[in-house]
């Protein structure tokens, strides 16, 4: 993948309602989603992150669920979205990844948004910093 800033495929797990893998800033995840019957508690997304490899992700479900809350369309959706993310190569753009995955797999599985989630990495002298932006 040398050169490429961001890359994009759709549809990439099969038998998932929708999904999508993004290679971004040296990391690259993948995102399915299920679509279930809408819960009596309330809970419209759920979120679990795992990695490819013996490393432990960065990132939790936590994380990728609270940032696509609010890209949800208003009203929110009828259903109870289960997102399942793996972390195939970990990197500084684990979180932009991984959120621009999972709002573009909500996508794929036409759930209603008001925008997709996406975001960049700024350099910080040693380190870096993750900047989510959600769409309004």
């Amino acid at each position: 993948m040398a050169g490429e800033a961001l890359r994009i495929d759709l549809g990439t797990v099969a038998d998932a309602a929708g999904s999508a893998t993004v290679f971004y800033d040296g990391a690259s995840v993948s995102v399915a989603c299920r679509l279930e019957a809408a819960r009596r508690d309330g809970l419209t997304i759920d979120c679990e992150v795992e990695a490819a490899s013996f490393d432990a992700p960065r990132i939790t479900g936590e994380d990728v669920a609270r940032a696509l809350k609010s890209c949800l369309a208003p009203g929110g959706p009828k259903v109870f979205i289960k997102l399942r993310a793996v972390v195939l190569k970990s990197g500084r753009g684990e979180l932009c990844a991984a959120c621009m995955a999972a709002s573009l797999a909500l996508c794929d599985a036409d759930i209603p948004l008001r925008g997709l989630c996406g975001g960049g990495c700024v350099e910080l002298g040693e380190g870096a910093l993750a900047v989510v932006a959600l769409g309004e």
